[in-house]
């Protein structure tokens, strides 16, 4: 039962995300072609890309939310296609909003759901953040970095009982990184900013190297006992 309601809510959220897609494919399409043009047209295409109102900020950051919802969608890319139409800064405050908004509420249902939980994931990457010396630092970090799921983050956090506040600020801090990785590597990519793509991608390599950083200070905690 509990798999064909995941399933339904799947689809059903699937649907509202092609919805939205479609809605703002529709509003964008104009302003597309002409990005393919001269250095000209491309900068009009932009700013014709960037005007956009309420409307279109409420279908990017539905969207967002709910792509990080269906397990497997790509949220990232959604995020970077924000940072493309927003713009830098507009994209990261819509990012960052959405993905802390959803990992906090992911982690209340979460708490809600724990005595129902049939088993804990299994996987080193999870047993890594819930027996980590330094358990705060793990959730900054799986709210920072892109490859590791946050829907694991957000289980580890409800198995570490971390205090509210902590938990609400480490998601605040880890979201708001990441949403600037994406929006600002979105409005660099659509701007041909070969130097900012770069220093992003440093950063995101950067990043991906602190899981080293989790597997290690949990092996240090199990010297320590």
């Amino acid at each position: 039962m509990k798999r064909q309601l995941k399933m339904a809510l799947s689809i059903l959220g699937a649907l509202i995300a092609a919805g939205i897609v479609y809605d703002l494919w529709r509003q964008y399409r104009g302003s597309v072609s002409p990005l393919l043009e001269s250095t000209t047209q491309a900068e009009n295409a932009i700013a014709s890309l960037r005007d956009y109102g309420p409307l279109e900020v409420i279908l990017f950051f539905g969207l967002l939310v709910l792509m990080c919802c269906i397990p497997g969608a790509p949220s990232s890319v959604v995020a970077i296609f924000t940072g493309v139409c927003l713009g830098d800064w507009a994209g990261f405050l819509v990012s960052a909003a959405g993905l802390t908004v959803v990992n906090l509420v992911q982690s209340a249902v979460l708490k809600l759901l724990a005595d129902r939980r049939d088993q804990e994931p299994t996987n080193w990457l999870y047993q890594s953040l819930v027996n980590m010396k330094h358990p705060r630092l793990g959730l900054l970090i799986g709210y920072a970095v892109p490859m590791i799921p946050t829907m694991l983050v957000n289980v580890a956090s409800v198995r570490l009982r971390v205090s509210e506040r902590s938990h609400a600020l480490v998601c605040l801090l880890g979201s708001t990184l990441v949403a600037a990785l994406y929006a600002f590597g979105g409005d660099a990519l659509i701007r041909g900013n070969r130097r900012l793509l770069i220093t992003l991608i440093i950063v995101f390599a950067a990043l991906s190297v602190l899981i080293v950083v989790i597997r290690k200070d949990r092996q240090r905690r199990r010297s320590e006992n």
